[in-house]
């Protein structure tokens, strides 16, 4: 099994430029090994390797450089498990050589060592040979590893090629679709509680790239993280430890950045003002309009000791607007109810700002700000304390289901971070209260290493959240050297702060190779995915078409040696077919009704069910004598007659009540839905309808949102469906989709390797 978040499927592509970047990097190692600095950098490829070996290649800086152009090329997958191994070996190559020239200082061994990798890595780069890969092929042979380690990717070869192909290199036209509009009042006039909505399609957002409509005052954080890390490395060259042009030049790129996203985003509020609003009144999304005055800030630290006008303009500029968004932020929780489950550690960015005056104010020019500085600090300690206890609460007794969240908890470092830098300028030292703000930064560092590694967390897609993550490692950087600063200018603070300051500028590389690649593909300025707890009907409709597309190929060359597999494959439909609608009919619908009453019946729902249902129960009265090798004769011209209207059925649903719910229904009430459809039928009936749905989803991340809607909505279920998926999948379906879905395995679960090669124990 590939350790924690490592693929079972990678395309060799990135591999192989991954291994000419490695194989330049050892020669350049061989030729400059004198060079203390050379040396750093093979140091520094030994962590890529140990980052590859846990992570995967997408959270190491070599392989997500190879990702960014791999738009262009064909597609060739291949098992991930050999290039786990392979990435093993080259972090040994590596942590010798860095063994080699640091502890025996021996330049020449560490040359042989890099020789070793060079030649390795220059065969996986020019002739795709990959020696740890034969290695681990001798080993399969010889027992010493399972073969079943290879087996389980090659399942999923054909399902991610496939994906990789429709998500990144099919290009999907941009529509604009027309706004329908249904009244509640016939008669009457429209009203502003009228259905709104437009006939979109998953192919509608994927193709709707546009810089303009689809800005995000979250893209605020690009420029937020490139800051920070300027101001982490101009502390570091105030110090002597780095060349000043390297802030500098980070400190340019990031006001870039500021102004390119502010531009947009200020367009966007003059052509698109609803969508602004949206995010203004979005729990979540708003908090990041805070980004704007923290940008400022940052700004102004950076000018600090460049240009006393500059810190003047920025600071006042900044801090005003960081007060008021804050206590904007504090109205707003309080102003209006708040949903518990809406709890995010977003709410945190508000707090930051005020902090970053404290920070900032004692060194603005030509005024004392030594009293009035405290204003900053004392209201965004106390809120910055308080939202930590409300989070860690949120996220130890009902954590959230979406793993985007996950990122945003890097935004609670941030504010002990920000702290224990500010507070040196307030109290003229590094004092107790100093202490305790490290202490609590480091704790928290800790923690999420810890969360990262053993529990699987930060797992989520490259996402402009990710900017959140480089701004707050950034912040607890700083706070490590004003500690290595003021407190403790030993070794130990040193390599802590060159420690801290290695994670942040690699976190920033990373992060930003991977915005680079959303934006070369066309995936970054797109509209937000989004889902919830309802999403698993929308989910089902692609098990629906999956199964349609294979009983049509089978229809095909249907005879004794497929004719099980097709009765099987009909039945589980069928199965489906009923259960789905009748929970549409008997509990959706209804419910539906209160809202916005006949609009099922305006768009042709109960007609489409009946003629669905009709057609479906013809094919199923022959399933009997298709296992008992009956005759096959008119079942594919039935299959093919009711193919049309099952598919029009599924995108009239799709096109028309996808908005319906989000627009009217609450969240709650979307959890109780899902509840009462879930014991609407027999318990029998899902034992045979889940895993059908989870093996005919056509992905990966289907599968894991399917069943995260039912976590969603009844937590307390979800081992009971993991047995049902334990009994009725694969043992490598289940266990992947119990890596990304732990709550379905069940209480006290524990399988040795030998039987089903993986190990859990809850």
């Amino acid at each position: 099994m590939p350790f924690f978040q490592f693929p079972y499927v990678v395309n060799e592509w990135p591999i192989r430029l991954n291994g000419l970047i490695v194989c330049s990097i050892a020669v350049l190692g061989i030729v400059f090994r004198d060079e203390e600095a050379m040396q750093w950098v093979v140091a520094g490829l030994c962590v890529d390797f140990l980052a590859k070996i846990v992570w995967g290649g997408s959270a190491t800086i070599a392989p997500a450089f190879g990702i960014v152009f791999t738009k262009w090329l064909p597609v060739r997958l291949t098992p991930g498990s050999p290039k786990q191994f392979a990435g093993l070996c080259g972090f040994f190559f590596t942590f010798l050589a860095t063994l080699l020239f640091f502890a025996a200082e021996s330049p020449i061994a560490a040359s042989v060592v890099l020789g070793l990798l060079a030649a390795a890595s220059f065969l996986e780069a020019v002739f795709n040979l990959c020696a740890a890969c034969l290695m681990m092929g001798f080993a399969i042979q010889f027992g010493l590893i399972d073969a079943n380690h290879t087996a389980k990717c090659d399942e999923f070869l054909e399902e991610t090629d496939r994906m990789f192909r429709e998500r990144v290199q099919t290009s999907y036209p941009r529509h604009n679709r027309e706004i329908l509009v249904y009244k509640l009042n016939k008669d009457g006039e429209p009203t502003r509680v009228d259905l709104r909505y437009k006939q979109k399609s998953d192919e509608d957002r994927w193709g709707d790239f546009h810089p303009i409509k689809h800005v995000m005052i979250s893209d605020q954080g690009m420029s937020m993280g490139v800051a920070a890390i300027a101001a982490v490395w101009k502390i570091s060259s105030l110090l002597d430890e780095s060349p000043r042009a390297l802030w500098i030049t980070l400190a340019i790129i990031a006001a870039s950045l500021w102004g390119i996203q502010t531009l947009l985003y200020l367009i966007k509020l003059v052509i698109y003002p609803k969508k602004v609003y949206k995010e203004w009144m979005h729990p979540d999304l708003s908090n990041m309009f805070a980004g704007l005055p923290i940008n400022l800030l940052l700004f102004a630290f950076l000018a600090v000791g460049e240009s006393d006008v500059c810190v003047q303009i920025l600071f006042w500029s900044g801090a005003p607007l960081s007060a008021l968004f804050a206590i904007l932020a504090l109205g707003n929780w309080f102003g209006s109810s708040q949903y518990y489950e809406m709890m995010s550690p977003s709410w945190v960015i508000p707090v930051v700002g005020p902090l970053l005056a404290a920070l900032v104010g004692p060194s603005v020019p030509d005024v004392d700000l030594s009293n009035a500085i405290w204003l900053f600090f004392g209201l965004p300690a106390l809120l910055g304390l308080t939202l930590f206890v409300l989070n860690f609460r949120r996220w130890a007794l009902e954590p959230p289901v979406t793993d985007l969240q996950e990122i945003l908890l890097f935004a609670l470092l941030a504010v002990p971070s920000v702290m224990t830098m500010a507070l040196p300028g307030l109290t003229g030292g590094f004092g107790a209260a100093s202490y305790v703000t490290f202490s609590i930064s480091v704790a928290m560092a800790i923690w999420f290493l810890w969360l990262a590694v053993w529990h699987n967390k930060f797992s989520a897609p490259a996402d402009r959240n990710y900017w959140v993550l480089v701004f707050s490692v950034s912040a607890y950087a700083g706070a490590c050297y004003t500690y290595y600063q003021l407190a403790d200018p030993s070794v130990l603070g040193q390599i802590w702060a060159y420690s801290a300051n290695f994670v942040a500028s690699y976190a920033c590389i990373v992060v930003t190779l991977h915005s680079l690649r959303l934006m070369i593909w066309r995936k970054y300025y797109v509209p937000a995915d989004k889902w919830g707890p309802l999403s698993f009907m929308k989910l089902t409709h692609y098990a629906y078409k999956e199964a349609l597309d294979d009983l049509t190929e089978m229809a095909g060359t249907l005879d004794a040696d497929n004719a099980n597999e097709f009765a099987n494959t009909l039945e589980g439909l069928v199965l489906m077919h009923h259960s789905h609608a009748h929970y549409e009919d008997e509990i959706l619908f209804k419910d539906y009704d209160g809202y916005i009453p006949g609009f099922q019946d305006e768009i042709g729902i109960e007609s489409e069910h009946q003629a669905a249902d009709s057609g479906l129960d013809a094919l199923a009265a022959k399933i009997e004598a298709l296992r008992s090798g009956g005759s096959t004769a008119g079942i594919e011209e039935q299959l093919a007659a009711i193919v049309p209207v099952l598919t029009d059925h599924l995108e009239n649903e799709e096109r028309n009540l996808i908005a319906y719910p989000r627009k009217y229904v609450a969240r709650k009430t979307h959890k109780r839905l899902i509840r009462e459809s879930f014991r609407a039928r027999p318990i029998e009936e899902w034992r045979k309808v889940l895993p059908f749905i989870i093996n005919k989803l056509p992905y990966h991340p289907m599968r894991v949102r399917f069943l995260r809607c039912f976590q969603w909505a009844m937590p307390e279920e979800m081992e009971k469906l993991g047995i049902m998926l334990f009994n009725g999948c694969s043992r490598n379906m289940f266990e992947r989709v119990a890596r990304d879905v732990p709550a379905i395995v069940p209480r006290g679960l524990y399988l040795s390797k030998k039987t089903l090669d993986f190990n859990w124990y809850r």
